[in-house]
């Protein structure tokens, strides 16, 4: 066994410490509103919100996107599948293995170092999706909220693990959203157009009427909030943001002008 090799072993066993004690860190900081805003008042306010449009567009917009021409309905199922997590998870795995495979083969620490956090910033991204996507399996169908149907926006059975009762929160959504954050972190000058695309697949998904505003709503929040919790785990571990290019510093916290050039809320952390 190399040096690399062994170096990837130490790597691996300290990753898994560092991981082990920084799941809190997401928790322990907060939102900057221009006042220093708790996390728990931030989340409150954010779902009275979505509950609001809820109430106004939900109904509605279901009814208006049924009379919609079938041209426009195909494309959006097309759009639609950009939501699929079968392609990220490609893209992450590809991302770590190339990683992995030059880290292995490298003959100098410089060089070592720098496929290391590609390696560490695939496992970002397969991280975040593996997660979310878990939370939006169990959270939806707990939740038990109808698909766009007769029955209606405030229909719930919850518990019932159907998939006609699992509309809240939208999986593409989450994983969109995710995914965009994720990418524009690490890509900030292309943040435009991953943030574009998420927003594409969640307004595909009330075209293609498998979803109401307020679900593709709270997808895209629970999934933008998922990728900052993420990150800010592997940060605090310092793991995948330690290259010259990082957007977190030595101690972990976030860059905060990476962070409100990657923001679309205006809200930064």
């Amino acid at each position: 066994m190399n040096a690399s090799q062994d170096h990837m072993r130490a790597l691996a066993q300290l990753s898994m410490t560092r991981l082990a004690s920084a799941w809190h860190a997401p928790w322990s900081l907060s939102f900057d509103t221009g006042a220093r805003t708790p996390l728990s008042v931030f989340i409150g306010l954010l779902a009275v919100l979505i509950v609001m449009i809820g109430l106004v567009c939900d109904a509605d917009v279901a009814q208006a996107v049924l009379s919609l021409p079938a041209w426009l309905i195909e494309l959006n199922v097309t759009i639609s599948k950009l939501g699929d997590s079968g392609y990220l998870f490609a893209l992450a795995l590809l991302w770590m293995s190339f990683g992995f495979y030059f880290a292995s083969c490298a003959t100098s620490r410089r060089v070592y170092m720098m496929w290391v956090v590609q390696m560490q910033r695939g496992c970002y991204l397969f991280l975040v999706n593996a997660t979310s996507g878990i939370f939006s399996i169990v959270a939806k169908n707990i939740i038990g909220r109808a698909r766009p149907s007769d029955l209606g926006p405030f229909h719930f059975e919850p518990f019932t693990f159907m998939a006609k009762f699992a509309s809240m929160p939208s999986g593409h959504s989450i994983t969109a959203f995710a995914s965009a954050y994720v990418l524009a972190t690490l890509f900030p000058s292309w943040r435009h157009v991953f943030y574009g695309l998420a927003v594409l697949v969640g307004v595909s998904r009330i075209i293609i009427h498998a979803h109401y505003v307020s679900d593709v709503l709270t997808g895209a929040c629970v999934g933008l909030f998922w990728a900052y919790a993420v990150g800010c785990v592997m940060a605090h571990s310092r793991l995948g943001f330690t290259s010259a290019q990082n957007h977190f510093n030595q101690r972990g916290q976030y860059l905060m002008a990476h962070l409100r050039a990657s923001s679309i809320f205006g809200v930064y952390i």
